[in-house]
Formats: C-alpha cells, structure tokens, sequence
C-alpha cells in the first residue's frame, strides 16, 4: 500500500507508467517544468524531455570534436536522448548504447521514443543490456568516441567507471 512516487517529492509529477525489477522501480513521469522524464527509485531523475537540448550535447560535442567519426559508444542509456543525437550528426553514426538496468532499456523504448529519435528502431543502432564496464572491457568492437553518460561516481556499482582501469580499459 506504499506509493511508488513519494509523496514527499517537490515537483509534481504524473505518473506513466511503472516498471518494477530486481534493481528496483522506476517510473515514467511528467511535469510541466520537466517535461517527461525517467525516476529511479524515488532518488534520481534519468533524463527528461525537458532537458532535451542539453542531453543531446552530451554527445554532438564529442561527436564534433572528432574529425570524422563513424562509431560511437554511449555508456549508460537512460531516456536513450543522448545517444539517439548521434542520429542527427552529418553522417550519421553507428551509435552502440550500454545499458545496465533492463528496465531503463525497455523504458526508454516504450516511452521515449519521440525524444530518443527512435533509436531502437534504427538500423544505425543497437542498445545492448550489460554492465558498461564489463562491455568496455570484453569487447573487441572498436569505437571513434565513447560517452560515459552522467553517472553518478557515488551510486552503487557506479564508482568503477570513474576508475584508472575503466579509462584504460575504454582506451584499449
């Protein structure tokens, strides 16, 4: 009988839709100052609509600052916004999108497609369910650009991708 959305939160948000999971609940919300959005466990807000432009710049100011790149790696999914920008970079890159909870991933299929530029229906794209650093480090894909996408170094299991093996390991 506990809500899901604490009653305790500032903003008044609209709820969704609600994914439940081994690493917890989240919940699609809305707001009129922060437009559609992901919050995870009542403690963080993974990206919203509202925010669309500077998510996108996450990854078009890499993508700029690479001469020519072909293959770009985005390290954490939320909405799928950052990474569905790639799609707008002239030409366009393969975009390979790591995502370590199953629920982010299907609900930023489910609910952001508008925002994400449909990324999980490009055939430019792949969104892959893994744990970012185990990917990084296993693979024998190699990528013009990685983007590690806003993750907090304090949250759970997140510090070891702000680690000398991590960027080591990326840089291989």
């Amino acid at each position: 009988t506990l809500p899901y959305l604490s009653p305790r939160t500032t903003v008044k948000y609209e709820v969704h839709a609600t994914e439940f999971g081994r690493d917890g609940v989240l919940l699609v919300v809305e707001s009129d100052a922060r437009g559609q959005g992901m919050l995870y466990n009542n403690q963080y807000l993974l990206g919203s609509s509202g925010s669309l432009r500077d998510e996108r710049r996450q990854v078009l100011l890499p993508l700029l600052l690479h001469p020519q790149p072909e293959a770009l790696c985005c390290i954490g999914l939320a909405t799928g916004i950052s990474a569905g920008a790639a799609l707008d970079h002239t030409p366009p890159c393969h975009v390979t999108a790591i995502e370590i909870s199953p629920l982010v991933a299907r609900a930023a299929s489910l609910h952001f497609g508008a925002f994400n530029r449909n990324l999980f229906e490009s055939s430019l794209a792949r969104v892959i369910v893994e744990d970012g650093r185990t990917y990084v480090a296993a693979t024998s894909d190699q990528f013009d650009v990685i983007v590690g996408d806003l993750y907090r170094p304090h949250g759970a299991g997140e510090g070891r991708l702000s680690t000398v093996e991590h960027f080591s390991a990326v840089w291989r």
